[in-house]
C-alpha cells in the first residue's frame, strides 16, 4: 500500500509511506518538500513498480 499525505501545519510539508500489504506493517517513511513530491505519472509508475515487487 502505498500514501501520500499532508496533514500537517506546514502546506510544504508532505509525508511518503509505503507499506507491506500482507503484513500492515510500514517498510518506508520519509518527508518530502514541496519541491519532491512527484507528479501523478510517477507514483503510478511506482505503484506499478511495488505491485511487481510483491
Amino acid at each position: 500500500m502505498l500514501k501520500y499525505h499532508n496533514l500537517h501545519a506546514d502546506p510544504d510539508d508532505y509525508i511518503h509511506r509505503v507499506y507491506n500489504p500482507a503484513t500492515g506493517k510500514q517498510i518506508l517513511y520519509e518527508r518530502l518538500q514541496r519541491y519532491q513530491f512527484p507528479t501523478f505519472s510517477e507514483v503510478l509508475d511506482e505503484l506499478e513498480y511495488l505491485a511487481q515487487s510483491l
